[in-house]
């Protein structure tokens, strides 16, 4: 409903996917779910890194190293490109045109998971957060 809500919901799923690796000991558990697990978290956390922090470094660079900030400034046009022909053909097969005048606004839910994705790493990996209960939302909860 809000972005509001939204970060918490992510947070909450980003937390739950790395206290499931710690509980069940992913990636030492020597099974091939296990790899396949840990490359698929490490390309998140790669592709995460980037998001946050390419979009932070562009002001910096653009000063003190301006070819760097070039290449920056590409690879973000590149990803947008790809997201904006990917809104573009599904408004065009949907014939509902919403997806490419909201598509300026994609950023910003795309920003804010992978901010919560790179704190929730941080909670349950690094700092080793208790599990304890897992979170139950209040509307889930029966009486």
């Amino acid at each position: 409903d809000t972005l509001i809500s939204y970060r918490k919901q992510v947070k909450r799923w980003s937390l739950g996917i790395w206290q499931a690796a710690r509980v069940y000991g992913i990636p030492f558990g020597r099974k091939r779910l296990d790899a396949e697990y840990t490359l698929i978290c490490t390309e998140v956390m790669i592709a995460n890194l980037f998001t946050v922090i390419l979009p932070l470094l562009l002001p910096l660079t653009w000063w003190y190293a301006p070819k760097i900030a070039q290449f920056i400034m590409w690879g973000l046009v590149f990803d947008y490109g790809v997201v904006f022909l990917a809104s573009a053909y599904t408004s065009w097969r949907d014939r509902s045109w919403d997806r490419v005048l909201c598509f300026p606004l994609y950023g910003v839910p795309r920003y804010i998971s992978s901010a919560m994705n790179l704190m929730a790493f941080y909670e349950a990996i690094l700092r080793r957060k208790k599990v304890g209960a897992w979170f139950q939302p209040p509307r889930y909860t029966t009486r």
